[in-house]
């Protein structure tokens, strides 16, 4: 995508709109859908998938001694316990892992190039799924747009009772994800750290 992105017109949005999400989830519900058939054909080499979310080992990109904050280190405990095995059966394929605002360009409210196919992975499809949520939670700060988001989705691609059950979990997953990340590389003084801290509270009560 470095090589072709100059040439591609657009840039990436600030903000989700309604014509803009809508725009999004038909293109990741597609892209899901043509992951899971390519999957389907085993004309690749893919090693085993993993169908456990689990928040240890998130805490290597921490070091734990230079955490101060009580708040901090309280959310860290609930990474460490975090260990969610999803359903067998759940439907996977070719996932993008990280479709979101900062990773598509737009004219207007219309995706006009999806980038950064790096972490491209075979996993359930709603974890792909949830990751994008949580994006569009932590942008919005609203849950109407989450729903809205699962709306537009369904119209090309149903979802199970399982995976919609999951939802919540990988969405909590994602944030223990990129609040690691963050104190690894800036500290846990950081705003975005704090964020992620009170979106767990709020994915929490996500139906």
């Amino acid at each position: 995508h470095c090589i072709l992105m100059r040439w591609m017109p657009g840039e990436h949005p600030e903000k989700y709109t309604s014509s803009l999400l809508l725009d999004m989830a038909i293109i990741q519900a597609k892209m899901h859908e043509l992951g899971a058939a390519f999957a389907k054909t085993g004309d690749y080499e893919c090693g085993f998938v993993d169908n456990r979310l689990i928040g240890k080992g998130l805490l290597r990109h921490v070091d734990m001694a230079k955490i101060t904050n009580p708040v901090i280190k309280d959310f860290l405990g609930k990474v460490e316990r975090f260990a969610v095995d999803l359903p067998v059966g759940l439907p996977t394929g070719f996932n993008h892992l990280d479709y979101d605002h900062a990773n598509v360009l737009a004219v207007g409210d219309k995706v006009s190039a999806v980038l950064d196919f790096d972490d491209v992975s075979v996993t359930p499809i709603a974890i792909c799924l949830g990751y994008t949520l949580w994006d569009i939670l932590a942008t919005s700060k609203s849950f109407e747009q989450v729903k809205e988001y699962l709306k537009y989705y369904s119209y090309v691609r149903s979802l199970s009772k399982d995976e919609l059950a999951v939802l919540k979990d990988v969405m909590l997953f994602r944030n223990y994800i990129v609040a690691c990340i963050q104190i690894g590389f800036w500290g846990e003084d950081n705003e975005n750290v704090l964020r992620c801290v009170a979106l767990e509270k709020e994915i929490e009560h996500f139906k």
